[in-house]
């Protein structure tokens, strides 16, 4: 998804090297694209009007009819890292499109809590419809894979966090303006590599956290199989599969307005994104 910088509504395309094929005359939707991609349709050649890289700003690969799926406790060094034990069964969690952002938008959580933190992840696109499907299957379902920053209000995740209990996950994970996703989606070359994307977090230029798939408590094809025995998947929806150990709860640091959180992938590039300071109250 893209924005061209002179104006206009959100566009989407195939990133070329440094150029934007705008296929949006071709497709009628983002799904649409996605599933085009899935089932082999876009590789060859696609044609449209090709634009510099420079000349768009890159928005978060998602639209008003996706959804945004979430795996907490995913990562055994994150589950070691917060005292938790290793869940049997994948626990997941939905964030609200209100709270989505893309590369370089401001993350405004603190105008609704004390203690916000980051959390990097690897995030997997539907391109698919999937209903019941099996691990085996999961791999054709999937448009690719891309960044995700799940931005955690540590301070509203348990009502009283003296007892703990039962995590307010819309609470803690909901925020408006407040989930960066992108910057795009990867398709490699062999889908079932998005299995073993690495991917980092870097916080004012230190490096906290280090994802691997070894670390992971359940696999991609995992995630998507069981999520498509509770829900339909859509083309658009995405998944993102947890973290690793790093996280500013885990050692002690809350973010601030003005600092600088850097998810990356040596496969699938930057998400940037700053924390805003918080507005004053209105009048």
């Amino acid at each position: 998804m893209f924005q061209v910088v002179e104006g206009g509504g959100p566009r989407y395309g195939l990133v070329r090297g440094d150029r934007v094929i705008d296929l949006t005359e071709t497709f009628t939707s983002w799904p649409d694209l996605l599933r085009s991609a899935t089932n082999g349709e876009l590789d060859g050649a696609p044609t449209g009007r090709e634009l510099p890289a420079s000349s768009v700003r890159l928005l978060a690969p998602v639209d008003e009819s996706c959804r945004v799926f979430c795996v907490a406790l995913n990562y055994l060094s994150h589950i070691e890292e917060v005292k938790r034990e290793i869940p049997e069964a994948p626990i997941i969690f939905m964030v609200p499109d209100t709270a989505v952002i893309g590369p370089e938008d401001a993350i405004l959580g603190l105008e609704r809590c004390r203690f916000l933190d980051y959390e990097a992840e690897l995030a997997v696109v539907i391109g698919a419809t999937a209903s019941k499907v099996s691990q085996e299957q999961a791999y054709s379902v999937l448009a690719g894979v891309t960044l995700f920053n799940d931005v955690t209000a540590r301070d509203l995740m348990f009502p009283n966090p003296a007892k703990r209990g039962i995590p307010d996950w819309l609470s803690a994970k909901g925020l408006d303006r407040s989930t960066p996703i992108g910057p795009h989606v990867y398709r490699p070359g062999r889908i079932s590599d998005v299995e073993r994307c690495e991917f980092f977090m870097d916080v004012n230029g230190e490096r906290v956290q280090h994802g691997r798939s070894e670390d992971r408590v359940f696999s991609i094809p995992y995630l998507v199989s069981f999520l498509s025995h509770r829900v339909t998947l859509r083309p658009g929806d995405v998944i993102a599969t947890g973290t690793p150990t790093g996280t500013g709860n885990g050692r002690g640091v809350r973010l601030a307005a003005g600092d600088e959180l850097v998810v990356s992938s040596p496969q699938i590039g930057t998400l940037v994104n700053r924390v805003a300071a918080p507005r004053p109250p209105a009048p």
